[in-house]
């Protein structure tokens, strides 16, 4: 995953780079990209020819390109190269560019300090289960198996697969999440959906109507029910992973089969998801957050291999001394640090306690970030 692109607006005028530094990044602090946590850097004056003196703890060597950032309300970024390397600690750097963000962040992003508030009891996905991969993980392979002969005692046939190729009934089934039903498969009316629950079958097969009923009738197929199987995901996010389809020779489906199948598929997707999920109840760090997320460090490196190939993942935040707030975090950005640990920029998609959690959230986030800027306003009278 890259880190996140910010949308910027370049200033292009020589003499409003020169005014921009000179008002706001002179004499002040300024943070490098590429590390975790981002060293602070100072600007320490402005040459006439344009360059920069800047005071850095790390040992920048001669044309090394650093990329550096400030929050002024607005987010700004600077693109500089390293002409001359004076000591250790001190450098003249040409800025090549300087960029301010067209719109304000919309929250602040508040530094987590100590234990004051962690991450703990996460739950993701060990792999990921895609609609678009034909081909599925060994346990929902053997879970699917495991059913089949289940069911076999209940139904004449049962079948659960994965979708297969596109432009099927079965793709359709995928596509749009509905179910079909057919009572008698040599009756024609039986091919027009009862609700809106099921597939128009009459419409699809279209010119080949007969054609099917023939089929049914040469494979003595009396009925036939197929539903999707619906993957949910730590985020909520539903995904048709494959489908259960049942047929009868000797009797037509009453339609509450649907509803006998669709509990079959809810009973399967929670021992796929059991045995497809990591729990672990380390507490793992918050670099940063604010209102709608959080920067956090995952040093457990077997969870942080799983989350890569993620999108979201559960978990719990815990402010010091308070119950734990369960979210639902879609992962925006990831980057590994030089010690092996992952960064990832969460944003909350949702809580458990949909009313009271996100009130809870809120409440604590807004004190710490009263206390952050009153902490920043004394350092800028001290600079």
């Amino acid at each position: 995953m890259n880190d996140e692109i910010r949308s910027l607006e370049w200033v292009l005028k020589p003499e409003s780079v020169v005014a921009l530094v000179d008002r706001h990044l002179i004499g002040k602090i300024i943070f490098l990209k590429g590390y975790e946590p981002h060293p602070r850097i100072r600007l320490l004056a402005r040459n006439p020819n344009g360059t920069v003196e800047i005071q850095s703890p790390i040992p920048f060597e001669l044309e090394h390109k650093p990329v550096f950032f400030r929050i002024l309300g607005r987010y700004l970024e600077m693109h500089g190269t390293i002409i001359q390397k004076k000591d250790a600690e001190h450098f003249t750097m040409r800025i090549d560019r300087l960029g301010v963000s067209v719109k304000d962040r919309g929250d602040t992003r508040i530094p987590v300090e100590g234990d004051e508030v962690c991450i703990t009891n996460i739950q993701t996905s060990k792999y990921l289960i895609d609609t678009a991969n034909s081909t599925i993980p060994t346990t929902v392979k053997v879970s699917f198996g495991e059913y089949e002969r289940f069911l076999a005692s209940e139904f004449d046939s049962v079948n659960i697969d994965v979708f297969g190729q596109r432009g099927t009934l079965l793709d359709e089934i995928r596509k749009t999440g509905k179910a079909v039903f057919l009572a008698d498969a040599t009756n024609p009316d039986s091919y027009s959906p009862a609700d809106a629950r099921f597939i128009d079958y009459g419409r699809f097969l279209g010119a080949g109507l007969q054609k099917q009923i023939f089929e049914y009738r040469n494979k003595k197929v009396r009925s036939e029910a197929i539903v999707p199987v619906m993957y949910v995901t730590h985020d909520r996010t539903e995904v048709p992973i494959g489908y259960l389809q049942v047929q009868s020779r000797t009797k037509s489906f009453d339609v509450s089969v649907i509803d006998r199948l669709k509990q079959i598929c809810e009973e399967m997707i929670e021992k796929i998801r059991l045995s497809n999920t990591v729990y672990v109840k380390e507490r793992e760090s918050i670099v940063n957050m604010s209102l709608s997320g959080m920067r956090v460090r995952i040093r457990n490196r077997e969870l942080a291999s799983y989350m890569m190939r993620q999108s979201g993942f559960t978990f719990d935040v815990l402010f010091r001394g308070q119950a734990p707030i369960t979210v639902y975090g879609l992962i925006r950005s990831a980057a590994k640090t030089a010690e092996g640990h992952l960064i990832c920029g969460v944003q909350i998609a949702g809580y458990t306690d949909d009313t009271a959690g996100k009130a809870r959230y809120e409440s604590n986030v807004r004190g710490m970030e009263q206390k952050y800027k009153q902490k920043m306003q004394m350092e800028m009278k001290k600079q």
